[in-house]
């Protein structure tokens, strides 16, 4: 599977022509180039997804915010999404504060820090079937009315889109632990009580 595969399913979501490539020079082809990542970042940052998942271990910046907190880092550069900071980096570890300014996060706990992040994923190769489905059906709700100029199009690619994307989430929500919450002690002590 590559970009031109997952451009001309959208193509047929819409039943429009294959392209040959989406490197071409039609305006087809155009249309892609300008649209493809744009697309494939907002679906990637919609949901978790386990194929896209990373970590990385950061150390902090040698310059302390200015005011607020103690430690500043960079979120790495392929970072879409950060998922929640935990102890550790553990998934169920308990949370702590932060916040995010820029590319920084900012927080009081010292390096390293251990993140978890959606990771961009230039290479459909290595994406989920599924995922796959509903990138396909993205690119056509987004091409629908520039393509058609028909409304009904619009409507149909988001019906597609919408269910492309509840079942991609739904059976990558089902291949990982469930996240636990943090039982703080002072909670645990107040219901035991």
């Amino acid at each position: 599977m590559n970009r031109t595969d997952i451009c001309n399913l959208a193509l047929d979501h819409l039943r429009e022509a294959p392209i040959a490539s989406i490197d071409g020079r039609g305006a087809v082809e155009e249309w892609f180039q300008r649209n493809f990542d744009v697309v494939l970042n907002g679906v990637l940052r919609d949901h978790p997804w386990n194929f896209a998942i990373t970590r990385v271990a950061l150390a902090a910046e040698t310059t302390e915010p200015t005011f607020g907190w103690s430690y500043a880092y960079t979120q790495p550069a392929d970072c879409l999404r950060l998922l929640p900071l935990r102890k550790n980096g553990d998934l169920n570890g308990h949370d702590f504060a932060y916040e995010i300014e820029g590319r920084l996060i900012l927080t009081d706990e010292a390096g390293p820090l251990n993140i978890r992040y959606v990771a961009g994923q230039p290479d459909p190769s290595e994406w989920d079937a599924l995922f796959v489905e509903a990138m396909a059906a993205a690119l056509a709700l987004k091409a629908a009315h520039w393509l058609t100029g028909k409304a009904s199009f619009t409507q149909m690619a988001k019906a597609l889109y919408d269910e492309a994307l509840a079942k991609a989430k739904r059976i990558d929500g089902m291949e990982g632990p469930a996240e636990r919450v943090y039982a703080d002690d002072v909670i645990l002590a107040r219901y035991s009580s």
